[in-house]
């Protein structure tokens, strides 16, 4: 992009030289490619557009001025254009804009008593600096305005509109099958991509990009309509890359342009109008149902300092505010700071900082690393009480497994459960992996199969998320984190025995989380196997509410002992260990190790796990808490001790 010096100066007051200029552009802005003095004696600077792609303000010569004027600290004024003369609308225009988002607004003007001539010199010059061949007073006009303001403007031909009820202009997406010709004399296919504008419904233009040929203005134009809109930037880009049309118009339509630049736009042209006496404006028609208005953004000083890691004082904040043309207005240690619609690429606070860091100078700012604690680094509490129970599973003899989350039909069958209700995947890597799964038992037991033929009995579990249908289509599906876990014993024929033991485990490992009474039911058995789930999100809710402290796992050995009683077949097992472990707070595990019955009373073994978390126990300390279980349970429970 081209920059004509001489031109910049008609609003800010420079007097630096041109490669001083350059440099200060390089390290504040944007890349400066060169600069080269023309045969009029101006400087043309040219500037790296890439760097420019988030900055449509800046793809004009009152936008650079405005740079170069912050960057310069010199002042910076533009002329507020009269238009009270073109306040009236005009009846004959019509416009129907078919959506807001594709075309926030749309401006057209009727300029009569055209005079088709070759432009002033001056401003023939100008052009040829900035990279724009002239064609006429009119056309050059409206390329002077846009490359000054940064605002597109295209003048139709009014005679050669359909004028029928009035000029009934509209902007539309196109339909397939549609054409028009351009300046260019090519005529393009269109597509839904492509949005146009219309004279009477027929496309007479691509919009944002280029004219259509219909319309031409030619020798004989007297009159026109002159257009001045805002298009949607990612309509724009899409629509020039499908038909291969980039023009100056749609570089700057790419850049979300400010919508209130259309009246400047027009402001620039109708003032070149009236200065060389080419025309007369009759009225216009002004499509903005929503007005952009500008962004309020809360922030202190702190904040700047803090992300910057310098200290600016207020006063020198506020002076770089200003100078970028945002308006800042404090309230106690809070910074109100309005910003200009023109800014559209400044949103949130974080944007300030980039911008008061690029006006400062990157170079005034010493790189240094931030002063940070070399502490522990805190665990994310779901992320922790992940580890807990995997560390606690792994003491009870658990080994962790995982799976994929894609299953297949087949396995559900395996342990009679319907996938009827599972999420389907559109594009399945293949048909056993066509849903993502709502249930890990399927999983499970398709690992315990794997595991099975290799081992003659283990313990396994995996922890994941169950994904389950929305109960809406306007809902998410919902994710649950789930424990599940499988306990195979080959020799094992009694399945009750095992039942116990699965379930020892799983009332081992719920004490060690909530204190509350839990009652369990098999969740799938088949034979040498059980597998149960656990919702562990639901569970960390319970541990969180009842302030449960999450026991660490002792370093040092546990004493493992047998006690075996005869007990009446009204006695609950579950009732006995409960008393059990009240006894004392190093027993850390009471799990059923065998029962046996006969027509009489039965005999069960319990095995009871004693350890500490600070030290090795010993029979000695051990040795009371035994006898106390013993006198507790023979004399509540009415049991006797097997010798």
């Amino acid at each position: 992009m081209k920059i004509s010096l001489d031109w910049v100066k008609d609003f800010t007051e420079i007097n630096i030289e041109p490669q001083k200029l350059c440099e200060l552009l390089s390290l504040k802005l944007s890349e400066v490619e060169n600069f080269e003095t023309t045969k009029s004696n101006d400087v043309v600077i040219e500037i790296e557009n890439k760097a420019l792609t988030h900055r449509g303000d800046c793809f004009s010569i009152e936008g650079i001025a405005r740079e170069i004027s912050a960057i310069t600290k010199c002042s910076f004024n533009i002329p507020n254009y009269d238009l009270t003369k073109v306040s009236n609308r005009n009846p004959a225009i019509n416009i129907n804009v078919e959506s807001i988002k594709d075309c926030p607004r749309y401006t057209a003007v009727k300029i009569t008593n055209i005079k088709l001539c070759p432009s002033p010199q001056e401003i023939q010059t100008r052009l040829i600096n900035c990279g724009i061949r002239p064609i006429n007073n009119i056309v050059d006009f409206t390329n002077y305005a846009m490359l000054e303001t940064g605002q597109p403007l295209h003048a139709f031909d009014a005679k050669k509109l359909n004028k029928e009820g009035g000029y009934n202009l509209g902007v539309r997406r196109a339909r397939e099958g549609e054409n028009v010709e351009t300046l260019d004399d090519v005529t393009r296919n269109l597509s839904k991509h492509s949005l146009i504008i219309t004279n009477d419904d027929k496309p007479i233009a691509l919009a944002g990009i280029m004219g259509g040929k219909d319309t031409e203005m030619d020798e004989n134009t007297t009159e026109i309509i002159l257009e001045a809109a805002n298009f949607n930037n990612f309509v724009t880009r899409k629509s020039s890359r499908k038909l291969g049309l980039r023009t100056e118009a749609s570089l700057r339509f790419e850049k979300n342009l400010d919508s209130n630049l259309t009246k400047r736009g027009i402001g620039k042209f109708i003032f070149l109008i009236n200065k060389y006496n080419t025309g007369k404006v009759e009225g216009f028609n002004n499509f903005y149902p929503e007005k952009q208005t500008a962004t309020v953004i809360e922030t202190t000083l702190d904040f700047f300092n803090k992300n910057l890691g310098i200290v600016l004082k207020k006063e020198e904040v506020l002076d770089i505010l200003s100078s970028l043309t945002f308006k800042a207005s404090t309230e106690g240690d809070t910074l109100k700071i309005t910003i200009p619609t023109f800014r559209r690429d400044v949103s949130i606070k974080e944007d300030l900082v980039e911008e008061i860091a690029r006006i400062y100078g990157y170079e005034n700012i010493t790189p240094k690393l931030p002063s940070k604690s070399m502490g522990p680094t805190m665990l994310e509490p779901n992320l922790d009480f992940i580890r807990q129970v995997k560390e606690l599973l792994k003491v009870l003899g658990y080994s962790e497994i995982y799976s994929y989350s894609f299953v297949g039909e087949d396995i559900y069958k395996n342990v009679g459960l319907s996938a009827k209700n599972m999420l389907e995947i559109l594009n399945p890597i293949s048909p056993q992996l066509m849903f993502i799964r709502d249930n890990l038992l399927p999983s499970m037991y398709e690992k315990v199969e794997l595991n099975k033929n290799s081992f003659d009995n283990f313990k396994l579990f995996e922890i994941g998320k169950e994904i389950h249908k929305p109960e809406t289509k306007n809902d998410l599906p919902q994710e649950i984190y789930t424990l599940c876990v499988a306990y195979y014993d080959k020799n094992q024929t009694d399945l009750e025995t095992l039942y116990r033991k699965a379930k020892g485990d799983i009332e081992t490992f719920i004490a060690n989380f909530s204190d509350e009474d839990i009652t369990l039911e098999p969740a799938v058995i088949k034979p040498n196997l059980v597998m149960y789930k656990i919702n562990l999100e639901e569970l960390h809710r319970n541990c969180l509410a009842r302030g449960k402290e999450i026991k660490d796992i002792s370093k040092y050995p546990p004493v493992i002992e047998n006690i075996s009683f005869y007990v009446k077949k009204k006695n609950r097992v579950g009732n006995i260990i409960k008393k059990i472990k009240a006894a004392s707070s190093l027993i850390t595990t009471v799990e059923l190790e065998d029962t046996y019955k006969d027509e009489g009373d039965k005999s069960i073994t319990l095995k009871i796990v004693y350890q500490d978390i600070n030290k090795s126990l010993s029979d000695y300390e051990i040795a009371p808490i035994r006898e106390q279980i013993i006198r507790l349970l023979e004399k509540g429970e009415e049991l006797k001790v097997r010798k």
